[in-house]
């Protein structure tokens, strides 16, 4: 049964070993399940537009797996697009893949290793698939490698969208505590002022007070040869129980004060505390970002390297998140346009800013229902790509540019 499944598995490889044969094969003469590969790896966007351009293809609304589609398809046989895309190959890997080419298999599945772990594998994939004397065991391992690559970053982009998530949560969750924070401590400022004010008061009535003392005491000594002692004493004893009674309201008032101040210093302690949460959890998003960036990175050779210098407009979603849509942007090669998506003043600045831009996002859940409708009939007027997103979150704008750069557009809600 295992010696039956093993030959079976084999059937699906071409053995491409003939007698005397040391010539390169051909595009249209490689493994069928190289051609996806190379096709998508070995020519970016550009180069891929221009083959269907030179053999009279027009690429007119068609989309970037359009036109992955129909190279691939054209390899299946010699002809006129075949032959150019054999001959981009030669121009564009030959000098190098030459060199490869006349290694022995021990090398060079070697050197294709090290080309693999290092992300630079291109040259080297168009050369395996081309040698007619590699091994099937060694062209299926060399598809299986490129293959499974593919899955593990999926993989990567799934984990740190995850994450990414769970920081936005958090740090909403941080804002409305500090939110929170922030206005107790405006309200504690506002009877703090008040209890200065009332203390000043306090101190002006405590002032005239000890004037009106010293001029009872004037009067006293002045009363003491006028009046008889038992009725000075007993002046006596209600100005100092006057005098006791002010004191004891003065050092109320103190106390309170006392406490207000330091209720006020531990929630201005508790507020940088959660200040500098806030940092850190924004820097831990945006390490999040770059690590995101860094699993999206790729090389010229790739079809999803670099926006092209795309001009992407972002209408509406949330004004103070403007930077990190900008730095996500403007580093996978894009320029970045931003519009708050307000109305009133007319549609005139937004129609401008999208007719200068390539691609428009635009979140459903923070526009009025006008903007969104003038959005979307700017969109059909001018000819632009427009994505309606459900929400305004980095993960959406991200997985969007993602696909903007890549090869297909199918999830745009235009």
């Amino acid at each position: 049964m295992g010696e039956r499944l093993q030959v079976i598995k084999e059937n699906h490889w071409t053995d491409h070993v003939e007698k005397g044969r040391t010539e390169r094969l051909k595009i249209w003469e490689i493994d069928k399940f190289f051609k996806c590969p190379i096709v998508g790896a070995c020519l970016n966007y550009a180069e891929q537009k221009h083959l269907l351009k030179k053999c009279g293809i027009s690429t007119k609304n068609k989309t970037p797996y359009d036109i992955h589609e129909i190279l691939v398809a054209s390899c299946d046989t010699e002809n006129r697009l075949s032959q150019k895309f054999e001959n981009k190959l030669k121009q564009k890997f030959g000098k190098g893949s030459s060199i490869l080419f006349e290694m022995n298999q021990k090398a060079f599945m070697e050197y294709w290793h090290g080309c693999f772990d290092a992300g630079d594998y291109h040259e080297a994939l168009w050369t395996a698939a081309s040698r007619p004397d590699l091994s099937v065991e060694n062209r299926r391992k060399i598809f299986g490698m490129v293959h499974m690559g593919m899955h593990w970053n999926g993989e990567q982009r799934t984990m740190c969208a995850a994450k990414i998530a769970g920081i936005e949560k958090k740090e909403a969750a941080m804002e409305r505590s500090l939110k929170k924070i922030a206005d107790d401590r405006k309200r504690l400022e506002k009877n703090n002022r008040q209890l200065q004010k009332d203390k000043k008061s306090l101190e002006v009535r405590m002032k005239t007070m000890v004037e009106e003392k010293n001029l009872l005491t004037c009067r006293l000594e002045k009363l003491e040869k006028e009046t008889k002692v038992s009725e000075l004493e007993h002046l006596v004893v209600q100005l100092r129980k006057r005098r006791d009674e002010l004191s004891e309201t003065v050092n109320d008032q103190n106390r309170q004060i006392h406490k207000l101040s330091k209720e006020n210093h531990r929630l201005s302690e508790e507020f940088d505390q959660l200040v500098a949460v806030n940092t850190q959890m924004q820097n831990s998003l945006l390490e999040s970002i770059r690590n995101m960036q860094r699993i999206n990175t790729c090389d010229k050779s790739c079809v999803a390297f670099d926006l092209c210098k795309k001009r992407i407009l972002i209408v509406g979603g949330i004004a103070r998140m403007e930077t990190l849509y900008r730095q996500l942007i403007e580093s996978n090669g894009g320029v970045f346009e931003y519009h708050e998506g307000h109305m009133k003043g007319g549609s005139k600045d937004l129609e401008s800013s999208l007719k200068r831009s390539d691609i428009v996002l635009c979140p459903v859940n923070c526009n009025s229902h006008a903007a969104c409708t003038m959005v979307k009939n700017l969109g059909k007027k001018h000819n632009k790509l427009v994505h309606m997103l459900p929400n305004f979150s980095l993960n959406i704008v991200s997985q969007v540019i993602r696909d903007c750069g890549s090869s297909t557009f199918s999830d745009a809600v235009n």
